[in-house]
């Protein structure tokens, strides 16, 4: 099958949320689940093969202190399964 990558980038509600907050605690990702919930806020795009997650990207703002700008800083997650296609 193939991976559809999806932008959700502000618009994650709340059955969105608990998707993703399972996805982090299901592959090991994270293991606080009120840190994960409060993490899907910041996801930027969500990759799907046959309708479930199996990887996403997540974005927030920092200022780096070398350049003194604010910058994304950009994380991404691909479950075991899905790594190597």
């Amino acid at each position: 099958m193939a991976v559809e990558i999806i932008p959700v980038w502000k618009r994650v509600g709340p059955e969105l949320q608990a998707e993703i907050t399972r996805y982090w605690i299901d592959n090991g990702a994270m293991k606080d689940q009120a840190r994960a919930t409060e993490r899907a806020a910041e996801v930027v795009c969500v990759a799907r093969e046959g309708g479930r997650i199996v990887g996403l990207t997540t974005a927030y703002p920092r200022i780096v202190p070398m350049l003194r700008q604010p910058m994304y800083y950009l994380r991404m997650h691909v479950a075991m399964p899905a790594r190597n296609q």
